[in-house]
C-alpha cells in the first residue's frame, strides 16, 4: 500500500516536469517595421470599420466561416469601454461580454462561454495583432513625416546638435497574473519564493522602445516577468537614434553591436565601473593627466569627470561621473555610459539629457491609467495577450488623434499623460466607431481634435519646476544652450 502511495506521488512528479517542459513561451513582438497583414487604408477611419475588421478577421483565419459572433462588434465594444475609466472590479472578461451582449438583439445574444471560445485562439490573437500593426503604421510611416515638422524647436535643436534622427528610450515594464496562468504557460515573476516553497506570483513583462519623436512606441515585445531586458534591444529599429536606458541594459556586447549599427546610447552606469583610464577631463575641459592609467574609483568620488576607459575586453568607453550633494545616498553620485562624442556633448549636457527618461516612465504610467494597460482576469494566454493589445491599440489611437491635432492646429505643446488619460474625450468616438454610423465618426473625429488643442496643452510649469528643470520643453532648451565640451591644455 505504501509502495503503491509513493508510486503514485512519483508519477504527479513526473507529469508535472513533463508539463514544464511542454509548456507554451509567453511571447508576442510588434514592431513599425513588421510586413505581415499590410494594407492599403490610409487614416483610422478606414482601420477601424466594421468592414475591414470583418474582411481582416477572415484574412487572419479568426473567422472561418459565417458566424453569429461578431469580431468587429465586440473588439470596437471592448475598446469603447477599455478607453474610458474602468474601476478595477469592472475591468473582468465577464463586464466586456455583457457589454456584447447588451448592443444586441436577442437573437444574437451569446452565452459567456461561446464568446470566451471565439476569443481563446491564436487566430483570434494574430487578429489584434494585426490591427495594432496597421495603426502603428499609420503613425510611424504615414503620419512621421508630418509629425516631424511640427516638433518643439528645442527638440529639433536637440537632434540637430546629436546628429541623430530621433531619440529613443527603452524600458521594461511589468504586470503580475493569476497564479493559475503558471500552469498553463511560461510566466516566471520576479521576487523570492515564498516562504511555504511556492515561487512568486507570476507576471509579465513588456519591453518598449518609446520614440521622443513619434510620441509612441516603435517596437513593443512581451515576455515572462524574468525575460532579460538586454536581449530585449533590437538594433535594426535604432539606426541613426540615440539610446537612453537604465542600468538595467548594461551590457558591453551590446553596446558595441548598437555603435556597428550605427546608434548612439547614453546608459546609465555603476559606481564601480571597471576598466583603465586613457583620457581624463575636469568639468572646465582642463585635461588629467596624474588619473591616466589609472581606475575610476581612484579619482575623488566628489569631483565631477568626463573620462575614457579601456575595458578588460579591449573596448574603448566614455564614462561621465557627476556628484550631486542634494541627492539621497544612492542618488549622490550618478554615473553614465555613452558612446557620444565629445566634440559632440560636454558631460553636463549628457547629464541633463539622461533625465529625459522619465518620459517612457511618464508613457507606461499613461497606458496603465489611461489606457487599462493591465491583466485581466484569466488564465488563458491568447485572452490576456488580446487585452494587452486591445490596450495598446487604445494608446495608439490617442497617439493618432494627438499627432492629427498637433498638424491641424499648428501646435507642438501637447502634453502625453494629458492625451491618454483624459478619457472622456475618446470615449466619444470609440463609442462612434462600434455604434454609429461613418458620417456621424467623421463629425465626432473633427470635434475630438479641437477638444484635444484646447484641453490636452501642457500646463505653464511652477516656480518649483522650473527649478527643478521638470519641465520638457525647458529641459531641452536647458541641454541645447547648456556649453559643450571644451578642452584646455592643462
Amino acid at each position: 500500500m505504501i509502495y503503491g502511495f509513493l508510486f503514485n506521488i512519483i508519477n504527479v512528479f513526473k507529469i508535472k516536469e513533463l508539463n514544464k517542459k511542454t509548456m507554451e513561451q509567453l511571447s508576442l513582438f510588434l514592431s513599425t517595421l513588421s510586413n505581415d497583414f499590410q494594407t492599403s487604408k490610409t487614416n483610422l477611419i478606414d482601420i477601424l470599420s466594421k468592414k475591414h475588421i470583418a474582411s481582416l478577421s477572415y484574412d487572419t483565419k479568426a473567422c472561418i466561416r459565417n458566424r453569429k459572433f461578431s469580431f468587429a462588434d465586440y473588439l470596437l465594444g471592448a475598446l469603447t469601454m477599455m478607453s474610458s475609466s474602468i474601476r478595477e472590479s469592472e475591468f473582468t472578461l465577464n463586464s466586456f461580454h455583457m457589454n456584447y451582449n447588451s448592443h444586441l438583439g436577442d437573437e444574437f445574444k451569446m452565452t459567456h462561454k461561446c464568446i470566451h471560445k471565439q476569443l481563446d485562439s491564436e487566430e483570434s490573437l494574430t487578429l489584434i495583432k494585426a490591427l495594432v500593426v496597421q495603426v502603428m503604421s499609420l503613425v510611424s510611416k504615414r503620419l512621421a513625416k508630418q509629425i516631424k515638422s511640427h516638433l518643439m524647436e528645442s527638440l529639433k535643436d536637440l537632434l540637430s546638435l546629436l546628429k541623430v534622427k530621433d531619440i529613443v528610450l527603452i524600458d521594461g515594464t511589468e504586470l503580475d497574473l493569476r497564479n493559475s496562468c503558471a500552469d498553463n504557460f511560461e510566466c516566471k515573476g520576479k521576487g523570492r519564493d515564498r516562504l511555504d516553497g511556492s515561487s512568486a506570483r507570476p507576471g509579465l513583462k513588456l519591453h518598449v522602445a518609446y520614440s521622443l519623436c513619434k510620441q509612441s512606441f516603435i517596437y513593443v515585445e512581451v515576455s515572462e516577468a524574468v525575460g532579460s531586458e538586454r536581449d530585449r534591444v533590437y538594433q535594426e529599429y535604432l539606426q541613426d537614434c540615440l539610446i537612453i536606458a537604465d542600468r538595467g541594459y548594461i551590457d558591453e556586447a551590446l553596446e558595441q553591436t548598437l555603435i556597428k549599427a550605427g546608434a548612439q546610447f547614453l546608459i546609465k552606469g555603476r559606481a564601480n565601473t571597471n576598466g583603465t583610464i586613457i583620457d581624463a577631463y575636469a568639468d572646465d575641459g582642463s585635461r588629467m593627466k596624474q588619473y591616466i592609467g589609472k581606475k575610476l574609483k581612484d579619482i575623488p568620488h566628489k569631483m565631477n569627470v568626463d573620462v575614457t576607459i579601456r575595458t578588460s575586453k579591449g573596448n574603448t568607453l566614455r564614462i561621465i561621473r557627476r556628484y550631486n550633494p542634494n541627492g539621497k545616498n544612492r542618488d549622490k553620485i550618478s554615473v553614465l555610459r555613452t558612446s557620444v562624442l565629445r566634440k559632440i556633448a560636454g558631460a553636463k549636457q549628457l547629464y541633463l539629457l539622461y533625465r529625459i527618461r522619465w518620459n517612457i516612465e511618464l508613457f507606461n504610467k499613461a497606458a496603465k491609467s489611461g489606457c487599462n494597460l493591465k491583466s485581466i482576469n484569466s488564465s488563458k494566454k491568447n485572452i490576456i495577450l488580446i487585452f494587452i493589445l486591445l490596450s495598446l491599440l487604445v494608446s495608439l489611437i490617442k497617439t493618432y488623434c494627438a499627432a492629427k491635432t498637433m498638424i491641424k492646429h499648428k501646435i507642438d505643446d501637447l502634453s502625453l499623460l494629458k492625451v491618454h488619460t483624459y478619457n472622456v474625450l475618446y470615449e466619444k468616438l470609440l463609442f462612434a466607431f462600434a455604434y454609429r454610423n461613418r458620417s456621424t465618426i467623421y463629425q465626432v473625429f473633427k470635434e475630438l481634435l479641437g477638444e484635444i488643442a484646447l484641453c490636452c496643452k501642457r500646463s505653464k510649469p511652477s516656480q518649483r519646476d522650473r527649478l527643478l528643470i521638470k519641465d520638457l520643453p525647458l529641459l531641452l532648451w536647458q541641454i541645447v544652450n547648456q556649453p559643450g565640451f571644451k578642452r584646455k591644455i592643462s
